[in-house]
């Protein structure tokens, strides 16, 4: 299940003061005193669930690292792989990427370029990756070859180890297909690994529920969902058959296929999946379980989607009142709330929509950096005259947040093509929310924010 709290940590070798003293020349004690100690912070935050306050200890621990064992040393490949991760958790996935990026070059250092160990930080590098919207063909591309780089390696130094390719392929899969979505190969790949589980262990087997799903994940196109539901069907087929006492098996399962169903092919043939996860937990856990709030959060999202917003309150509502009860669900809580002030800035419920927002930014302020990204926007009009004569063109204004995550004080700084764009331009920013910043506590003004938005006709 996503969001359940996973250990960040690896084996860290931490060297004692009286291990290193034989060693010309030894590190500083007093920084090696610094670091044990501000590891062991880490440590604890990171087990009471303090995510946001781990971060800081994280870099100082990273950067202290670098100087007492070098950039080629085990402890420092741990330290820059837990660090990347933390951010990426985060949702600082610019500066996630740099890091882990980092962790790359020192694990290659340490372990050497074709090593298994460069698997892991791969992964991690890859499920940031897909996380980041990339867009640009170019940059699509590198990163989509960075991940499937994990392949080659575990293929070079474990070539009959089909089980544990197919394994690797099964995780990766999500990440390649959000990272290149026009690149066939990952798909290409799982049939190939379908095929080769089901001469091992036959076509109605257990073992080929993973690769299946994964199928499905990859497959998605919107408003056709045939292919994603035609593998998601036999994998359940499979589970109901196979092992029909797993209950949480099969709701696992149906939550998958419908967030995937909903987010790629853009289809109402989520809901059924979405509905039994939902029923399924509540039947084995109750309200009040994270399990049943994803579903609950999903379902929310799905009639958001069909704009059944008062459908979609009650589950998002709901949702929240288990996301709210602890800290390291929020991700999900951040999630929930942004679509509810979509759905209370579409009812022109500016209050309601304010609430929530502040909530993200007070959840979000821990973070590293707060990026101010809109959690609502609308397209401006395109100028009926304008566009009866074809006009391209944009225009790039500048502007502030207020305390409250509205826009203004809109000024337009340049532009191109038809002067009633600057208008409807600034019309539509004026309705956009963000997430203001938080400084000691507090939400926070912020100036000279830039934003280009285009007029394409054809777009």
């Amino acid at each position: 299940m996503e969001y359940k709290h996973q250990s960040l940590f690896i084996a860290l070798l931490v060297l004692s003061v009286s291990c290193l003293s034989a060693e010309p020349p030894g590190p500083d004690p007093a920084k090696l005193q610094a670091f044990n100690t501000i590891y062991a912070e880490y440590k604890q935050l990171i087990q009471e669930k303090k995510f946001e306050e781990a971060l800081g200890k994280s870099h100082v621990a990273f950067e202290l690292g670098k100087e007492i064992f070098g950039d080629a040393d085990q402890n420092t490949a741990a330290l820059a792989f837990n660090h990347g991760r933390l951010l990426s958790q985060l949702g600082d996935y610019a500066k996630a990427a740099y890091i882990l990026t980092e962790a790359t070059a020192i694990f290659e250092r340490v372990y050497g370029v074709e090593a298994p160990e460069l698997i892991p930080v791969l992964e991690a590098y890859g499920k940031n990756a897909s996380l980041m919207g990339l867009r640009m063909p170019d940059v699509q591309k590198e990163h989509y070859g960075i991940v499937r780089r994990a392949l080659d390696i575990q293929r070079r130094n474990q070539p009959e180890d089909r089980i544990a390719h197919a394994a690797l392929l099964v995780r990766i899969a999500p990440y390649l297909y959000k990272i290149q979505p026009g690149n066939t190969e990952t798909a290409e790949l799982l049939r190939e690994t379908l095929k080769n589980e089901e001469a091992a262990y036959g076509k109605d087997a257990l073992e080929l529920i993973p690769v299946l799903m994964a199928l499905g994940n990859v497959s998605g196109m919107p408003f056709k969902p045939t292919q994603q539901e035609m593998y998601y069907d036999r994998a359940l087929k499979i589970a109901q058959v196979q092992s029909p006492e797993d209950k949480i098996k099969y709701a696992d399962l149906s939550l998958e296929a419908g967030r995937n169903v909903l987010q790629f092919s853009k289809s109402k043939k989520a809901r059924p999946f979405l509905e039994t996860a939902y029923q399924h937990y509540m039947d084995q856990f109750g309200a009040g379980h994270l399990s049943t709030a994803l579903a609950c959060l999903a379902l929310g999202e799905f009639h958001s989607a069909k704009r059944d917003y008062e459908k979609a309150e009650e589950y998002l509502l709901g949702s929240l009142e288990t996301f709210t009860s602890d800290p390291a669900y929020r991700t999900p809580e951040i999630r929930a709330r942004t679509v509810l002030t979509g759905m209370y800035e579409y009812w022109n419920k500016r209050e309601m929509a304010t609430e929530q927002i502040l909530a993200i930014s007070k959840i979000s302020s821990g973070t590293s950096t707060q990026e101010m990204i809109p959690v609502y926007r609308v397209n401006p009009d395109y100028p009926t005259e304008a566009l009866s004569k074809g006009s391209d063109g944009w225009v790039m204004l500048d502007f502030t947040v207020d305390e409250t995550g509205q826009v203004c004080d809109v000024v337009v700084e340049d532009s191109e093509g038809h002067p009633l764009f600057k208008d409807a331009a600034t019309a539509a920013i004026n309705k956009w929310r963000y997430v203001p910043r938080f400084e000691n506590g507090k939400p926070v003004a912020t100036p000279h924010l830039k934003a280009k938005l285009t007029f394409d006709v054809e777009g």
